[in-house]
C-alpha cells in the first residue's frame, strides 16, 4: 500500500538509531550508497559500517521521506 520497492520495517530501535531519531515502524530504504532489499542485505551493510564516520540512511515515516545522518556503534549496527 506504501508502494515501495524494498526496504525493511523498523520493529525495535535502541542505540544510536534512537538518538537518531528513527522509531519503530520507520521503512529504512537506503543505507549510505546501498538501496536495502531485505533484512539480510541490511545487517550484511550495517555490519561493515565505518564507526568513526556518520552514514546517511534514507528513512520512509508515513508520507514523508528524509535522510537521518547515523554514527553506528562499534561493530556495526
Amino acid at each position: 500500500s506504501l508502494k515501495l520497492h524494498g526496504g525493511v520495517q523498523i520493529d525495535q530501535v535502541d542505540g544510536p538509531a534512537a538518538r537518531a531519531g528513527l522509531q519503530k515502524g520507520d521503512i529504512i530504504l537506503r543505507v549510505g550508497d546501498t538501496d536495502i532489499t531485505s533484512a539480510k542485505q541490511f545487517d550484511e551493510v550495517t555490519a561493515h559500517l565505518d564507526s568513526s564516520k556518520m552514514t546517511a540512511i534514507l528513512v520512509r515515516r508515513g508520507d514523508n521521506t528524509q535522510f537521518v545522518p547515523l554514527r553506528p556503534r562499534a561493530g556495526g549496527k
